[in-house]
């Protein structure tokens, strides 16, 4: 590879397809919070968008 195709991280050259192996792992949410977050909006009565930060409710849009 070319030298203007790596990318430094933490004193090592990568390509790109192993910098994202490296830094771009998926983080799993906490199981306990995510229970938790869905039996408060089932005992407030609350579904689909209410109850959502602004923030939260464009990303439901777009995952919806």
């Amino acid at each position: 590879m070319a030298e203007g195709e790596l990318i430094l991280h933490e004193g090592e050259r990568l390509c790109e397809e192993c910098y994202f192996d490296r830094c771009h792992r998926i983080k799993v949410c906490d199981p306990w919070g995510e229970r938790s977050k869905r039996v408060f909006r089932e005992l407030e009565g609350l579904e689909g968008r209410e109850g959502l930060t602004e923030v939260q409710a464009k990303i439901y849009d777009f995952i919806r």
